[in-house]
């Protein structure tokens, strides 16, 4: 009867551990899947980037500047700023407005617990180089003043203009006497010649007693 007894306890004893090790694994195999299931979700969820773009010489913001990634972009409100959502991984972040030179940052979200990311912008305003011409004989017209915008500036002793945060389709018009005026949109180069053409004078020189033209007539002229 002893000996029965044994047999069935120690039945039992197998048949409970059995049993345990069965919900372990499953337990275990479980939380393998819910562990998987989060890293997964971590691995493809999107963070949030937040900053503020200044123009880097008067600290301004910079209403309407934009920022993008991998064809991704958005623009900066009128306190210059912005707010976006970027994935998990390493990219190339850049910053532009119009009249300023571009800037770009590597940016790494790899980071799986840190939910957003804070990174500011300071554009240096764009630099545009022109050389006001003489047309025909291709010198330089120093100390000319020409017309940018709603400003005047004058040529150095080159003949050269050196111009700060010039945003595209500004106006630029030379007006000189004794040339024609030019007037075009500023297009985004950072360096360009303005040729003005000199005004062509047609004289005929006639005789003074017959009121006929003189053939082969010289003409001499100088500078005002």
């Amino acid at each position: 009867m002893t000996q029965r007894c044994g047999l069935s306890v120690e039945r039992f004893v197998c048949y409970n551990g059995d049993v345990m090790f069965k919900r372990l694994l499953l337990v275990l195999i479980l939380l393998a899947v819910v562990l998987v299931g989060v890293f997964a979700l971590l691995l493809t969820e999107t963070r949030e980037l937040i900053g503020i773009v200044r123009d880097a010489e008067t600290h301004l913001p910079i209403p309407g500047a934009v920022i993008e990634f991998a064809g991704n972009r958005v623009s900066a409100n009128e306190q210059g700023r912005y707010t976006m959502a970027i994935p998990r991984n390493k990219i190339t972040l850049g910053a532009s407005a119009d009249g300023y030179e571009a800037l770009q940052t590597e940016l790494n979200g790899n980071d799986l617990f840190q939910r957003s990311f804070a990174i500011d912008f300071a554009l240096p305003p764009n630099s545009v180089r022109a050389i006001v011409r003489d047309a025909d004989t291709h010198k330089p017209l120093p100390h000319i003043a020409v017309k940018v915008g709603e400003r005047s500036v004058t040529t150095n002793s080159q003949g050269a203009l050196d111009l700060r945060g010039i945003r595209h389709n500004t106006a630029i018009a030379v007006d000189l006497p004794g040339y024609q005026t030019i007037a075009f949109s500023f297009d985004g180069r950072a360096e360009f010649d303005l040729p003005i053409v000199p005004n062509l004078v047609n004289v005929t020189i006639l005789d003074r007693y017959t009121n006929q033209p003189v053939a082969n007539a010289q003409i001499a002229g100088a500078d005002a």
